[in-house]
């Protein structure tokens, strides 16, 4: 299943329908979607006459020759700026395609608005999602819990109707099941379920809605392959790669997309020590392009026509090889410069290593104090392994004051004290959401999706969806533990399409546990989504969506221990006030608080 040449079916055919030069107007959600989809590139909408692409908010000149398409989604302010363009417009007419269902209301303010009968047609089309690549998608809902674990009521919509979107893009009419236990992936299971109705179900189509604190060691993890590295370390939106974290920032193109770039199709899921060698391949595309120039003096004329052809598209190489070469340069010298990898074992990942080991947790802890006191590692690795040591021994009484104490010491401020008690309220042992599983002891377990790569015999660690679904693709996945809604009987055992949906965010890395299974299973079709593709310290678009149910305050004092009795019951008060209304999005919190 094909998340992109879904989403561009829809829109090419939107584009087809219409005859003549066109101007494509777009909210600001589908603009996204839809030049991820394109590559960021305009040339295969410029191929059908498409010569003007625009945002729905953005000002226009008169263009009476022209027919609109609009493709938005049906919200209450894209009506409003949609009735503002009819009032005034600037097309011979307007063809409005819906991303998704739109009420009737909405068709009948829209017709009482057309004053010029310039509205040739509405139609709904089902595009309300973000593809990031063939078999990858998202809602784009970073925070989607409320303080009392409970999705809410807005997005609880969004995130339904977007999946229906998917669902009818993908044109499969599945069962849906969901993780027992999560009020959130219940709630979203029985609405789905509800808006897809029992008529024309396929006999072997499925959607499996899991929670994020089924599993919160994945995203705490450094990732060790490509894509997933150059996410985590520098970071990639709607396929567009931030230049924040990399030197230099000379780079011209900074689209980051594997369905639209073959070299990063073939190196995305290459282990880091791997795609170093690849390095001298992406030289060499570049070296050839650079001698091109010796070569034209031997050319023919009909060679020299072809070659006038071709060298858009050898540009085009040269540009993505560069763009990859300055990449692994840049993830080179950011593993050397923060320790992440060096050869002694003093680094990150030799500690990542030895928490999510079999290890005893005495030797973790003072490991851990070591690893805290160390001056050449960031804030934000630290932060990792704490997490990572309190997730792993948290049914071994972690020794919390101790580890608040010494955050405090090496000068972690207020809010970064706060994160480690938030994640146990969020996903420890015991909390909603959270299954009964033995995380470490199944990541340290082969599975069929990657017994045979270097990474695993190396990493020792494997993601909880990979044990879900060879389960699943034997057969055997519990209906007590992941149940269908009200019941819905099964008819079939192993299902041939299959949508995996996380509530809380999908890591890449679970999206190569999805690639790896599909690979082995020919007749097997994946796609896998969530509400957000998280990195480590996920970025929040909107950081005002974060509420605190209290004021942090300065606690930078000489020492910890110096606090006055009245501070400190006042912070303990604080902090239960917190956990108890504590967002519940700890990968926000991480990226806000983190100082590099």
């Amino acid at each position: 299943m094909d998340v992109i040449r879904a989403m561009k079916s829809g829109i090419f055919y939107a584009c087809r329908k219409v005859n003549g030069l066109k101007g494509l107007i777009l909210d600001d959600d589908m603009f996204n979607s839809v030049c991820m989809s394109m590559g960021w590139k305009k040339g295969p909408l410029h191929e059908m006459e498409v010569f003007h692409l625009d945002k729905l908010t953005s000002s226009r000149e008169l263009m009476p020759e022209v027919a609109c398409i609009m493709i938005v989604r049906p919200s209450q302010e894209n009506l409003n700026l949609m009735k503002a363009e009819l009032t005034d417009p600037k097309y011979r007419e307007y063809n409005i395609f819906f991303s998704n269902v739109a009420p009737d209301d909405f068709i009948k303010e829209l017709a009482m608005t057309d004053a010029h009968n310039l509205i040739n047609e509405v139609e709904e089309l089902y595009l309300d999602f973000f593809p990031h690549d063939n078999h990858l998608f998202s809602t784009n809902n970073l925070s989607c819990l409320n303080p009392s674990q409970r999705i809410k009521g807005p997005v609880l919509q969004q995130i339904t109707t977007s999946l229906y979107s998917v669902i009818q893009s993908l044109k499969i009419r599945p069962i849906v099941r969901f993780q027992n236990g999560s009020s959130a992936c219940e709630a979203i299971a029985q609405r789905l379920a509800t808006t897809l109705g029992h008529v024309g179900q396929d006999s072997e189509s499925l959607v499996l809605i899991l929670d994020r604190r089924s599993d919160p060691v994945t995203p705490i993890l450094v990732p060790w392959t490509y894509a997933a590295m150059v996410h985590d370390f520098f970071g990639v939106t709607n396929n567009q790669l931030s230049r924040a974290k990399i030197s230099g920032k000379e780079l011209v193109d900074t689209s980051f997309s594997p369905a639209h770039d073959d070299l990063l199709e073939e190196s995305r899921d290459l282990f880091f020590a791997t795609i170093f060698d690849r390095a001298k391949r992406f030289a060499s595309i570049i070296d050839a392009y650079q001698k091109l120039d010796e070569q034209l003096t031997e050319l023919t004329l009909q060679d020299m026509a072809n070659f006038v052809n071709e060298l858009p598209k050898l540009k085009a190489n040269r540009d993505v090889a560069v763009l990859h070469f300055k990449l692994i340069q840049e993830l080179r010298r950011f593993i050397d410069d923060h320790h992440i990898h060096d050869n002694d074992e003093d680094s990150v990942f030799f500690a990542q290593l030895d928490f999510c080991g079999p290890g005893k947790k005495s030797a973790a802890f003072k490991n851990l104090q070591k690893f805290l006191r160390d001056q050449r590692f960031r804030k934000t690795e630290k932060l990792r392994l704490i997490l990572l040591f309190i997730l792993r021994y948290e049914r071994d009484s972690v020794p919390m004051d101790q580890l608040t104490e010494l955050m405090f010491e090496i000068n972690f401020n207020e809010r970064q004290r706060r994160i480690p008690r938030m994640l146990l309220t969020y996903a420890g042992h015991g909390c909603e959401g959270r299954t009964s599983d033995d995380i470490f002891k199944l990541s340290r377990q082969s599975t069929l999706a990657n017994e045979a790569e270097a990474e695993f015999s190396i990493c020792q660690h494997t993601p909880l969806l990979a044990h879900t679904l060879e389960t699943l693709l034997k057969g055997s996945l519990s209906t007590a533990n992941y149940p269908t809604v009200d019941g819905e009987k099964i008819t079939f055992q192993v299902p041939k399409n299959v949508v995996i949906f996380y509530v809380g965010g999908v890591t890449l890395e679970e999206s190569k546990i999805v690639t790896a299974v599909a690979q082995q299973h020919q007749r097997l079709n994946m796609a896998i989504g969530g509400t957000f593709i998280h990195n480590f310290d996920s970025k929040e678009q909107d950081r005002n969506q974060i509420e605190f149910s209290y004021t942090c305050t300065n606690t930078d004092s000489e020492t910890y221990k110096q606090r006055s009795d009245k501070d400190t019951a006042t912070e303990t008060q604080a902090q239960s006030n917190y956990e108890t209304q504590a967002c519940t999005s700890w990968y926000i919190l991480a990226s806000e608080t983190v100082q590099l």
